[in-house]
């Protein structure tokens, strides 16, 4: 499940994915490191919860990840 956080045009809906596997792709898809997804995972692993706020994107880039408002 991705959510973005409060910004400069207020809060956005959640898009959620099926699996890690899913989100990884897409997140890898619009280029997310490997360091940064691998740190991701074993904190959901480890956790059950994890959070990648090093990673800054653009509205491009969240609108392939499902935020449908992103360029709104």
């Amino acid at each position: 499940m991705l959510k973005k956080t409060d910004g400069p045009r207020g809060p956005m809906a959640m898009a959620q994915y099926a699996s890690w596997e899913q989100l990884s792709q897409k997140l890898s898809g619009i280029g997310v490191s490997d360091d940064v997804l691998r740190n991701a995972k074993e904190n959901l692993d480890s956790t059950s919860s994890a959070t990648i706020t090093e990673v800054v994107l653009g509205d491009d880039q969240l609108t392939k990840l499902g935020f449908v408002d992103a360029a709104a």
